[in-house]
């Protein structure tokens, strides 16, 4: 499914603020086979300003924080564990630290499913520390930039200073590699948006840290522990 080998020749900004975007992160026929497959259960609304920005959309945990298998697997389409599967693979860990130009090692991986409903927004940004880097992969078919729901590439705090806008488009994926400089951004998407904004995101953190999410009970249940979060009733 994933572009390996475009995901290794991947260009980045200069530090202090490290980003990419890639037009063809996974073969096309395979992109739109998870669309099509697009998880509609099992997510949970977070609407939240913690104090540096404001939140709302909804998140479901796709791999937990250093687990080799995806969560909850009964309720995931076929594609969906395949896709698990690759990520949670060596390959993977390989081909990103050689985007990023640093090998993983311990690093931890966790993977999440978003769907972004109208309204849904995330304030600019530095991602927390214990985030080494994160590749957004993305499944709208057909998206206008008038919708709102664009990844904004920001040079400061002020979202009004865009360096890049970079639109949901099907089999497209970004990369951002956490600095105190790499401000980020997601306006809302519009009601004129013909359909949710569908993202998976892949988040490297530091070996050591805890998932800002996610946590796994005895019983092996998922459950969003971020404040602010509650179970979404539905997943639009």
């Amino acid at each position: 499914m994933l572009d390996l080998d475009a995901l290794r020749r991947a260009e980045l900004g200069d530090p202090p603020h490290r980003w990419g975007y890639l037009p063809a992160a996974m073969a096309s026929d395979a992109a739109a086979e998870l669309r099509e497959s697009f998880p509609d259960t099992g997510f949970w609304r977070l609407h939240k300003h913690d104090g540096e920005k404001a939140m709302d959309f909804r998140l479901r945990c796709v791999v937990p924080l250093g687990a080799t298998e995806p969560a909850d697997p009964e309720s995931l389409p076929g594609p969906w564990r395949a896709l698990a599967g690759e990520l949670v693979s060596d390959e993977y860990r390989e081909a990103f630290g050689a985007a990023i130009g640093m090998p993983l090692d311990d690093h931890l991986l966790e993977v999440s499913a978003w769907r972004w409903g109208p309204d849904a927004f995330l304030d600019p940004h530095v991602d927390i520390p214990r985030k080494l880097a994160s590749q957004v992969f993305y499944f709208n078919e057909s998206w206008d930039p008038a919708w709102g729901g664009c990844l904004h590439i920001l040079r400061s705090s002020d979202p009004g200073e865009v360096a890049a806008e970079l639109p949901p488009a099907l089999g497209s994926a970004s990369i951002v590699v956490r600095s105190d400089s790499s401000w980020h951004s997601v306006p809302p998407v519009r009601a004129a948006a013909r359909e949710p904004r569908l993202s998976v995101i892949a988040t490297w953190q530091h070996p050591g840290t805890d998932s800002p999410f996610w946590t796994v009970e005895p019983d092996g249940l998922v459950r969003c522990h971020a404040r602010g979060s509650e179970r979404a009733a539905v997943a639009a």
